[in-house]
């Protein structure tokens, strides 16, 4: 159907002439969709592709300061001033690559339907928003070699002005533009709802760019505009006169549970790396069951009718109870033990506070609790490969493991210097390096990796780095640095593409250089070598031994007389590695973990 749709928009395109007045003066070498980034003139050339799209139009009453025509075409032609966006094959190859290099972000969009939408003219009450579609063009441009996207840069602090005469610059700036247009204009709720999923789109890039401020301001509209509109309760929970958007059918109400989820997780990761409490939405707070499966939602269509037969994400003991091998759940699940970690974190010092007989947090029996309750999440969570060998990677289950990681390393973030904390702290490490053993080992795109995970690792190079100031043993250091150099070449593999792993790099640099493990001072990352000239294997751990105890039925960490604390670089994470990991004596002494990070 897709295909023949395309098919006939193509033959009216063919059969109409377009001349000046409506392509603003832009040549046809632009509307055959052969944008390249070679040449001189680069950006003036995307400058006029944009113009092209802008050229034309006056403003409806109806929506005002959106330029739409004043005499709406009487046909579905997109030879027409009804498609405000760069050529059609243009537009289509840049969904394509958006939905398969940010395949996180865009799963909260059902492929097939969007596809069929984009096509519709814009102002039909069915078709995409226009923010949307541009904030799709921006994500995609920098995995595509057909536009242009300005280098990638480090610097983070600067709100992004979009400001730049790239394809990239021009997209974020016309997606901005619409978004804030929109929000003043008299367009009916319903259209406006449609923006949240390009603002999740810029929450995604944003972070990705490594631009916080934009990332901040964007994640904060979203969450409160979903809050606003009760996206988080469950329709059959609220009164009727209370709910500022009744749901069309059952497929609308999935697509909404995807957008609150996917947007929780962003925020509480947010919460996480930025220590801002409370969160904009904490877990107890969402009265709203689990979405459905990713596989029925990606069969179905709009008119098919999706069983709502999950249960609710404060539902009793469902991390244990809930029985589901799809990937969105298992996410989910982690960034509700990851929110709850947050709001340990905070609550904490209070209770410690209150209570003069307490040195510490975890001293708290709530510690020890969370700490169990993600030691086993990890126990069950499944290998996040599908296929090694052909580089086919569960992107879900992937960040699912990494959030969890994430959860346990800022819980005993702080109490290095404690034994129990000391090996839970390496067991991370460990674990985070052995999904960049699998990553670096596979031919799977790092470029399409989650950004979030980024920061997991970067934090896992700062654990080794103090654990290489304090050790003694010249063995373990020179284990340590090849550890480090393991971590550089994954973010110097994403940093073309990922600004994010570009900050990462330059930020590790310089940490290894200011502890005495880099001997020459850091230039610009692109132009660094590697730790390690050559690293040919990145098989650099040894075998756990196999004699790793049980675990007790109380959770508890027996003994063992292993002095390795390595594993093997396997793309699973197995619970009795971690669990041997963190039980093992360390090859460091005592003074191992007395540097805490930053």
């Amino acid at each position: 159907m897709l295909e023949e749709r395309i098919r006939q928009l193509e033959e009216q395109l063919a059969s109409q002439h377009i001349g000046d007045e409506i392509t603003g003066g832009v040549s046809n070498e632009l509307f055959d969709g052969t944008f390249t980034v070679d040449g001189s003139d680069e950006g003036s050339s995307a400058a006029a592709l944009f113009d092209s799209s802008r050229q034309g139009y006056t403003a409806l009453t109806s929506y005002s300061g959106v330029p739409v025509m004043t005499q709406p075409p009487l046909s579905n032609s997109l030879a027409t001033l009804d498609w405000p966006y760069p050529p059609l094959d243009l537009t289509l190859h840049l969904a394509e690559i958006f939905f398969t290099c940010c395949p996180f972000v865009a799963a909260h969009l059902h492929k097939k339907t969007f596809f069929e939408r984009i096509l519709l003219p814009w102002s039909h009450s069915d078709a995409p928003h226009p923010s949307l579609v541009y904030a799709i063009c921006a994500a995609a441009s920098r995995h595509s070699p057909r536009v242009t996207s300005p280098p990638a840069s480090e610097s983070g602090s600067n709100l992004f002005q979009g400001g730049g005469d790239t394809f990239f610059d021009m997209a974020v700036s016309m997606t901005s533009r619409f978004l804030e247009e929109d929000a003043i204009s008299d367009s009916k709720l319903s259209h406006k709802a449609k923006s949240l999923s390009a603002v999740l789109v810029l929450v995604h890039l944003m972070h990705s760019e490594n631009k916080w401020a934009d990332f901040h301001r964007y994640n904060a509209l979203g969450m409160r505009g979903m809050i606003a509109l009760k996206y988080h309760v469950e329709v059959s929970l609220t009164k009727s006169r209370s709910q500022l958007l009744p749901l069309k059918n059952s497929f609308d109400r999935e697509q909404r549970k995807r957008i609150l989820y996917t947007f929780w997780v962003f925020d509480v990761i947010y919460a996480n790396k930025s220590g801002s409490y409370p969160s904009n939405l904490s877990s107890h707070q969402i009265l709203l069951k689990l979405p459905t499966p990713t596989d029925r939602f990606i069969h179905a269509s709009s008119d098919d009718y999706i069983p709502d037969d999950e249960p609710y994400l404060n539902a009793p003991n469902l991390l244990e109870n809930h029985d589901s091998d799809d990937g969105f759940h298992w996410v989910i699940k982690a960034t509700a033990l990851l929110d709850k970690v947050n709001e340990f974190r905070h609550q904490s010092i209070l209770d410690v506070i209150s209570n003069p007989s307490l040195k510490s947090a975890n001293q708290l029996p709530s510690f020890s609790v969370l700490d169990m309750a993600i030691m086993r999440f990890r126990s069950r969570l499944p290998d996040c490969w599908k296929n090694l060998n052909e580089g086919k990677l569960n992107v879900d289950v992937y960040l699912a493991h990494m959030l969890s990681l994430n959860a346990l390393i800022t819980l005993h973030n702080g109490y290095m210097r404690e034994q129990h904390s000391k090996k839970r702290l390496m067991g991370c490490v460990r674990a985070a390096l052995s999904t960049a053993y699998s990553l670096l080992n596979s031919s799977f795109d790092l470029a399409r990796l989650p950004s979030y995970a980024i920061a997991m690792y970067s934090d896992s190079a700062e654990i080794l780095i103090a654990a290489f100031v304090s050790s003694c043993d010249e063995v373990a250091k020179e284990a340590i640095k090849l550890e480090l150099a393991t971590f550089g070449d994954l973010f110097r593999c994403m940093q073309d593409r990922c600004p994010n792993a570009l900050f990462a790099l330059s930020r590790l640099n310089e940490s290894l250089y200011n502890n005495g493990i880099q001997p020459f001072p850091p230039t610009h990352p692109t132009e660094i070598d590697p730790l390690l000239q050559e690293i040919s294997n990145f098989d650099v751990a040894a075998p756990v031994p196999l004699e790793i105890d049980q675990i007790g039925v109380d959770g508890d960490v027996g003994t063992s007389t292993g002095m390795n604390s390595d594993i093997l670089p396997e793309p699973s994470f197995t619970v009795s590695d971690e669990y041997g990991l963190m039980k093992f004596d360390d090859v460091f002494d005592d003074r191992a973990f007395d540097v805490a990070l930053p």
